[in-house]
């Protein structure tokens, strides 16, 4: 079913994305998200990271006719709110 379909899919950006908060990302110089969000900068850099991978995912669940699969559990690995 698209359920198990949907599933399937949020279990997997969950392993894929595991270690994210603790991984270097070239996107910010090769620190990792909870080395950038140490600054003001590397937050707002950290924040508009994790706007695009949502961004993309809501294109991605369009195009599949499918739910959003939420990134949520991004944020809140670092401890920041959306804003």
């Amino acid at each position: 079913t698209a359920e198990d379909m949907s599933q399937v899919l949020a279990d997997a950006i969950h392993r894929s994305y595991s270690d994210w908060a603790d991984e270097p990302i070239p996107a910010l110089a090769g620190k990792t998200p909870r080395q950038a969000i140490a600054t003001a900068a590397g937050l707002e850099r950290v924040k508009g990271l994790l706007r695009s991978y949502e961004d993309g995912e809501e294109r991605m669940a369009a195009q599949q006719g499918r739910a959003t699969i939420s990134y949520q559990f991004l944020w809140d690995a670092l401890g920041i709110a959306r804003s």
